[in-house]
């Protein structure tokens, strides 16, 4: 498994002696955390934004349709000439409220074969 640079400093300081070296591999261990952290909470922002937007997006073109529709047609509804989403996006991001109760997710027979249809919640 190849290891990681924070990985790297902690062997080298557990192999040096001087504590003005130490000092320095602290100093570099202390701001790949602070990189790494700073990392993760802008994914977790830029992650949140986007899926209140799809959420909303979902529900509106649910409310739109006024009926149920399969994910395809909800993919359709929810896209836009600047930003297009793909159906296992959608689906990631609308499970929430799948769960919560908001959305009704349920089989239904088109043709030959059985799909999934999403509605809003009466």
């Amino acid at each position: 498994m190849r290891k990681t640079k924070r990985e790297f400093y902690e062997e080298i300081k557990n192999l040096l002696t001087d504590n003005a070296q130490i000092e320095f591999i602290d100093s570099q261990i202390k701001a790949i955390d602070n990189r790494n952290e700073k990392v993760k909470e802008k994914r977790a922002e830029k992650a949140s934004g986007c899926e209140a937007d799809i959420q909303a997006r979902a529900v509106a073109a649910l409310r739109n349709a006024g009926r149920a529709i399969t994910l395809p047609e909800l993919v359709a509804g929810i896209a836009d000439n600047e930003v297009s989403y793909t159906s296992s996006k959608v689906v990631y991001y609308i499970r929430p409220l799948i769960n919560d109760g908001t959305i009704i997710k349920e089989k239904v027979k088109v043709g030959d074969r059985k799909v999934m249809s999403y509605k809003v919640a009466e």
